[in-house]
């Protein structure tokens, strides 16, 4: 089969923490936080089979947004930027099937931090961003 032949998903996720408001922060910290974000969102766009046997391949292209107090950090993806929340980037994957119910996977993931991990106030200028990439292969069988 051709290239053309390839199926294509898009999938798109969206979460809003409609709980968060600054000003409640502020009157309980006494402190006034100017960054974080109670949104996050995932575009991913996939390329082949998502079943794979022997000779079958898949590629996957995804951009997420994770604001710092759109979810619990607890229900994050552990690996991407280190895990948590505060993270932005893109997510390059493939899988190649070697034979039935086994297949290869390559992942690659470059995250960005939203904010500094230093929460920034009025009047006080510091800065503390990083960057994380992270390369994972996997041998996955099923059975």
């Amino acid at each position: 089969p051709n290239l053309l032949s390839k199926p294509v998903r898009v999938t798109a996720d969206y979460v809003k923490n409609l709980g968060f408001n600054r000003s409640d922060m502020q009157e309980r910290t006494g402190v006034a936080v100017t960054d974080g974000a109670d949104i996050g969102y995932l575009a991913k766009v996939q390329m082949g089979p998502t079943a794979l046997r022997k000779g079958d391949w898949n590629a996957s292209l995804a951009y997420r947004y994770l604001g710092s107090d759109a979810v619990l950090d607890a229900f994050t993806n552990s690996d991407f930027g280190l895990g948590g929340t505060n993270n932005k980037g893109f997510t390059l994957g493939g899988n190649w099937g070697i034979s039935k119910n086994t297949w290869l996977s390559a992942r690659w993931m470059s995250s960005d931090l939203v904010d500094s991990t230093v929460p920034s106030q009025a009047g006080v200028g510091r800065s503390t961003k990083f960057s994380v990439d992270t390369l994972q292969l996997d041998l996955n069988a099923r059975f």
